[in-house]
């Protein structure tokens, strides 16, 4: 008899793709930064961990991090924009707290920085975690 599994994970961090690239261009997945222009949004979820889990159902927890970045030689047209833009997200991923495939998405902490190997990026990293119910067929 095969296993039948939901695959919660993958398809969480599609799901915040297509809900972010509706206003933000370059939005993708991965656990590793990648040019793709002045202006990029990487999703990584980084892990998740059991709720409760019985033969009937699970709940998992899952955490990670959705990076803003801009790449602007000038610092401080780069700051305003860091800082609007990553406010306008925050806004749209609270919008979307509790959806089909999750619920109570939580920002505990953004942080802001520059990368100091590549000239003119800076970023906006959020923490993020979700929680997931899934019941099995």
């Amino acid at each position: 008899m095969s296993v039948t599994y939901t695959k919660v994970t993958y398809t969480i961090q599609e799901k915040l793709q297509a809900i972010i690239n509706d206003e933000y261009r370059s939005v993708y997945i991965s656990s590793e930064y990648v040019d793709l222009g002045d202006e990029n949004v990487r999703i990584y979820i980084t892990g998740n961990s059991d709720i409760e889990t019985s033969n009937v159902f699970e709940e998992r927890l899952l955490e990670g991090e959705i990076v803003f970045y801009y790449k602007d030689q000038d610092p401080i047209r780069r700051e305003k924009f860091i800082k609007n833009r990553s406010d306008r997200l925050k806004q749209l991923l609270l919008n979307n707290q509790n959806i089909t495939e999750w619920y109570d998405l939580e920002i505990p902490d953004i942080t802001y920085g520059v990368d100091d190997e590549i000239d003119g990026l800076g970023f906006a990293q959020f923490s993020i975690t979700v929680k997931s119910y899934n019941q099995w067929s």
